[in-house]
């Protein structure tokens, strides 16, 4: 047999590995996201590790107080986080770790409050509060 007439055989054979090799390379990706799916589903939520507090704060009246500074502080570290009210009088601390904290509410010319708050993971807190001047709160604790 002449040497030319094995070539028709060689290339026919090189085109069928190519095209076994094309064909395994793009069903092995697929192969392996339908195996890693159905090892491990991914949890339709995952439960979060941090928790929130918000709230607004407001004059005696009930009007929103914009600029009130709000102080929170994690009692067991005593690390603390400043904010203040936004034009609504809202404001809010996020990504909280669970534990006890205080909140102080303070505004220029009325009586600061402190309120005490668990943040527990995945909840949110809602702290609110009402600032009265000075004169108000001296007649409330006399009567």
């Amino acid at each position: 047999m002449p040497r030319t007439n094995h070539i028709p055989y060689l290339t026919a054979a090189a085109c069928i590995v190519s095209i076994s090799i094309l064909l395994l390379t793009r069903a092995m990706p697929i192969q392996a996201s339908a195996q890693a799916s159905a090892k491990a589903p991914a949890p339709a939520h995952a439960p979060a590790s941090t928790g929130s507090i918000s709230g607004n704060v407001s004059d005696h009246q009930g009007s929103p107080l914009a600029g009130a500074q709000v102080t929170l502080t994690k009692l067991t570290t005593k690390e603390s986080s400043n904010g203040s009210t936004d034009g609504t009088g809202a404001y809010s601390f996020e990504a909280l770790k669970p534990g006890h904290y205080t909140l102080v509410f303070e505004s220029k010319g009325l009586v600061a409050k402190t309120q005490s708050v668990e943040v527990k993971a995945g909840k949110k807190s809602k702290v609110s509060e009402r600032l009265k001047p000075p004169e108000l709160q001296k007649k409330t604790n006399v009567e």
